[in-house]
């Protein structure tokens, strides 16, 4: 019972690292997009880590996706593209 027990709570451990891992890059990801964003850019490159790539490149492509954005993956970089709001 015990085992069951710790073994369920060592795998919630690792999905709430791998949640917070993911939310970090995300964060980190759209800092990079509002900077390039502010300057009037449409287009930006953000380098992943071979660990984030391994990890994450399918959840983070479709997480920029769902925002509209466009994504390709070079390795090991992402190309994000946007379209600029008319003024």
């Amino acid at each position: 019972m015990f085992d069951r027990d710790a073994d369920g709570a060592r795998e919630a451990t690792e999905r709430g690292k791998r949640d917070m891992r993911f939310k970090d890059l995300m964060d980190s990801i759209f800092y990079e997009l509002n900077d390039c964003q502010s300057y009037g850019q449409s287009s930006a490159s953000y380098r992943l880590s071979e660990e984030d790539i391994n990890e994450f490149l399918y959840d983070v492509t479709e997480s920029l996706q769902a925002r509209d954005y466009e994504v390709t993956f070079e390795h090991p970089s992402l190309k994000i593209s946007w379209e600029l709001p008319e003024e």
